[in-house]
């Protein structure tokens, strides 16, 4: 199983501070098989917020290349549809400008507010730019 991140932002957030303003931050998450089968793509977005749940600095856009995702450490990745309509934050974390690697953090949230960590993964090869992180907090959705 192969998945892979974009993930772009516009808006003011200092990381660790719980300042920001969003003014919009989207990402997708691609999920297939092998290279040869379809795409499932799931979705979410937040806009114009204050805090810290979502946003980057000034603005951000990452777009990593497909990783393998081992399927007994995630099974979730087997059948993506399952999460849609949770809440959940996806983190893409590295100074990035043109290509290079980041971090990704994945987490889902449960109706009392508690997280528990979907993800997490080091070294993605990516391309974009971004000066800290990017950070997107909503409601997964189904894209295709």
């Amino acid at each position: 199983m192969e998945m892979c991140v974009n993930i772009a932002g516009a808006g003011i957030s200092i990381p660790k501070t719980g300042f920001g303003v969003n003014i919009i931050t989207g990402s997708y998450l691609g999920f297939r098989h092998s290279q040869d089968s379809p795409v499932s793509l799931l979705g979410l977005k937040d806009s114009m917020s204050l805090g810290s749940k979502s946003g980057t600095v000034i603005i951000g856009w990452i777009s990593t290349k497909w990783f393998p995702v081992d399927q007994k450490i995630h099974p979730w990745v087997m059948v993506p549809d399952t999460l849609v309509g949770s809440k959940a934050e996806i983190e893409v974390v590295g100074t990035l400008i043109a290509a290079g690697k980041v971090d990704l953090k994945i987490a889902l949230f449960d109706g009392g507010g508690n997280s528990s960590s979907l993800m997490s993964k080091i070294d993605i090869e990516s391309v974009g730019g971004q000066i800290a992180n990017t950070k997107v907090r909503g409601v997964i959705c189904k894209v295709t």
